[in-house]
């Protein structure tokens, strides 16, 4: 649009063109501030996920014969009734 040519052939059309290319960028910030949100949750979660595992394996050696592994949490947590409905609520991620 900063081409001249452009501007003499096409001025009528330079008005929409700028709506349009505000838009986009209120889209764009929208979607950056969404992203960024996005990040800081999942952020927290590994975070949380490092919390648990580092308390998972401080625990006696006769609990458990190895390092938890993300899988062998999640199998002790879905044997447990209650935070197997926790899990149904968040919905399966993986």
């Amino acid at each position: 649009m900063n081409d001249p040519e452009f501007q003499l052939n096409h001025y009528e059309k330079i008005p929409a063109e700028m709506e349009k290319l505000e838009a986009a960028r209120a889209t764009t910030t929208a979607l950056y501030s969404r992203w960024e949100e996005l990040q800081a949750i999942a952020d927290a979660a590994e975070r949380n996920v490092a919390a648990i595992f580092a308390k998972l394996n401080r625990l006696p050696n006769s609990f458990h014969h190895d390092r938890w592994t993300a899988s062998s949490w999640l199998r002790l947590v879905r044997s447990i009734p209650h935070w197997q409905q926790e899990i149904e609520k968040l919905g399966n991620y993986g």
